[in-house]
């Protein structure tokens, strides 16, 4: 999970302030390409999820960062790092990032 979160962390760091900005970032980093449309809208609607879920569980937030609780910038907030943080994650597991073919 540590590079996924340190994935995270430098996207935040290096992109924009919007969301979309942000998850296709992490996506561009991890595959060398912008996301499709439909890659987008997974990557929205998992940030979504688990965004609700950190919100409502920010000791699970807390407690999946690790030593990384404070977001690279000031405006990001704990559950929002551990949302882009998951979706890193499934970025990085993806076969595309995993294997080249």
């Amino acid at each position: 999970m540590e590079t996924s979160v340190a994935l995270a962390d430098r996207a935040l760091r290096e992109s924009g302030e919007g969301r979309d900005e942000r998850l296709g970032h992490i996506f561009r980093l991890a595959t060398a390409r912008l996301p499709s449309q439909a890659e987008a809208a997974i990557l929205t609607s998992g940030f979504g999820y688990h965004l609700d879920r950190f919100r409502t569980s920010p000791d699970v937030a807390r407690t999946m960062l690790g030593e990384r609780q404070m977001p690279a910038p000031a405006s990001v907030t704990v559950p929002e790092m551990a949302a882009y943080s998951m979706m890193a994650s499934l970025v990085l597991n993806l076969d595309e990032t995993i294997t080249k073919e």
